[in-house]
C-alpha cells in the first residue's frame, strides 16, 4: 500500500532544519493590495512565529514584474 505524504506543521517543523518558503499569488495575483493587507500581515507574522516558536531570520516582499 503507497501512502500520500501531505506536509503539515508538525511534518515540517524539524528541529535544526532550515527553510526556504517562496510563495506568490493564484495565476500571480497580487497578495497585498495595499498598506492595509501589508500591516495584517505583518501583525499575523509577528503573533506566528514566536506561537509556534520559530526564528525567522529574513524575509523580503517583492513586487512580481
Amino acid at each position: 500500500m503507497v501512502s500520500k505524504i501531505h506536509a503539515t506543521v508538525s511534518s515540517i517543523n524539524v528541529l535544526g532544519v532550515l527553510h526556504h518558503i517562496i510563495v506568490r499569488g493564484i495565476n500571480r495575483c497580487v497578495i497585498l493590495k495595499d498598506n492595509f493587507d501589508l500591516e495584517n500581515f505583518l501583525e499575523r507574522v509577528s503573533v506566528l512565529f514566536p506561537e509556534i516558536q520559530t526564528i525567522c531570520y529574513a524575509w523580503i516582499l517583492m513586487d512580481m514584474i
